[in-house]
């Protein structure tokens, strides 16, 4: 049995559509009180906070970085307690990415509040989804989400191996680290603008 592992940051991102009513609100109430629309978010001061928006998009999963490695442990039975054995480390950016989605083409609101959630800690924990009597690391290979041009970051959409995707069991072990808070408007074109962004550390 092959457990297939990752640990290193989580992004948990979040997307609501906000009407330019909400957007002055939170402008001006950022402007008087001196506080950043993430910090006003995190602390909840106009009676919602991030948590609430994610009516349009909500998906948590690992950054695609040299900090998330991926790593795969051998069991000799069904059972993670026992000895196993790690024969493969990878960085999850040398994987082979099949696939790369544009995230600002998942919806089509014109104007929203993107936040992203940073943890660190174990992301994945999968078994190979078919028996492998030899294991080929140029068989894994990953679907990607790219958040450009918002910020410049790829997440994990899946993880595949032969093609096949590997099913993601784990319970997401992490600590919190900070919020990212961007306030977009898209053109015609379905260009961006980032009317507003700013972070607050947990």
């Amino acid at each position: 049995m092959y457990l297939v592992s990752i640990w290193g940051y989580i992004q948990t991102i979040r997307v609501e559509a906000i009407t330019e009513f909400q957007l002055n609100q939170l402008m001006d109430y950022s402007e008087k009180n001196f506080k950043s629309i993430a910090k006003i978010l995190l602390e909840g001061d106009l009676g919602f906070t991030w948590v609430e928006y994610d009516g349009i998009l909500s998906l948590k999963a690992p950054l695609i970085d040299l900090s998330s490695e991926l790593s795969i442990t051998d069991y000799d039975q069904n059972d993670y307690y026992g000895d196993g054995y790690t024969f493969f480390r990878s960085p999850l950016n040398e994987l082979n990415i099949l696939e790369k989605n544009n995230f600002i083409d998942l919806f089509d609101e014109d104007l929203f509040i993107l936040s992203i959630q940073s943890d660190y800690g174990s992301s994945f924990a999968g078994n190979l989804p078919q028996k492998v009597d030899k294991f080929d690391n140029k068989e894994l290979s990953i679907n990607s989400i790219n958040l450009n041009p918002i910020i410049n970051i790829s997440l994990l959409e899946s993880l595949n191996y032969n093609k096949k995707k590997i099913i993601n069991s784990t319970k997401y072990g992490s600590e919190n680290h900070d919020l990212k808070v961007f306030v977009i408007k898209k053109n015609i074109l379905n260009a961006i603008n980032i009317i507003d962004k700013s972070s607050v550390i947990f």
